[in-house]
């Protein structure tokens, strides 16, 4: 049932980016996993014409589709591409998609340090989507009231912070984070999340936290199913 929120605050946090622009039409979703963001938005948002979810391995992506979206893995709003996120956005046309969300993490395998999958302890974005080239072309296919939104774990915020930095080189300054409040990550072995926000239009006002909780009780008005992600 996708109109139900989803549990964990990566989740509901990338969810609630739709309420960011001006309007929604075209999403570009970079890690599909097991389809749960992929289905809220589908079920939930108003106006969504089409989704491209990108995601590297076959398997998760048949998964996705036959075992966990039901139904809307027939949508004909949803466009699955098994493959590279950035090397199919550099396909696209300039302005492309309203809202650009990236959801990949690292293999699960232990890193150098046994407990993670990277030896500075970033467990997403993984390294290749850590570069300010992957997000120099983010932007170039985003519109310009876009809104970019990242899931990223980190264990230092000395990591998060240099994560900020290859983010910000692209977007000059029209960056935010979210902090994770809820502790829906603490039972796992990964760090609790961080969205990370950004937008190319410089005079943006809704990156600000006044302008995310206009944003957000506007959405609400418009689906009512938002008002449970309670950010």
């Amino acid at each position: 049932d996708f109109r139900r929120a989803p549990t964990f605050h990566s989740c509901k946090g990338l969810a609630l980016a739709a309420a960011l622009p001006p309007s929604v039409r075209n999403v570009l979703l970079i890690g599909l996993g097991g389809g749960a963001l992929c289905g809220w938005l589908l079920d939930n948002h108003v106006g969504l014409e089409r989704l491209v979810a990108c995601e590297l391995d076959n398997a998760v992506a048949v998964a996705a589709k036959e075992c966990f979206l039901g139904s809307l893995g027939e949508d004909g709003r949803l466009e699955i591409h098994v493959g590279d996120g950035i090397e199919y956005a550099k396909q696209q046309g300039t302005a492309t998609f309203d809202l650009i969300i990236v959801d990949a993490s690292e293999s699960a395998e232990p890193g150098l340090d046994g407990r993670g999958p990277t030896a500075e302890g970033v467990w997403a974005p993984p390294r290749a989507l850590r570069t300010e080239s992957c997000y120099q072309t983010l932007r170039e296919v985003m519109t310009e009231d876009g809104v970019l939104a990242v899931n990223v774990l980190a264990r230092d915020p000395i990591d998060l912070l240099d994560f900020v930095s290859v983010v910000n080189a692209s977007f000059q300054g029209c960056v935010s984070f979210l902090e994770n409040r809820d502790r829906s990550h603490s039972w796992m072995l990964t760090p609790d999340n961080k969205i990370v926000f950004a937008t190319r239009n410089s005079a943006a006002s809704f990156l600000t936290e006044e302008g995310m909780t206009e944003r957000v009780l506007a959405y609400a008005d418009k689906v009512p199913a938002s008002k449970e992600l309670d950010l």
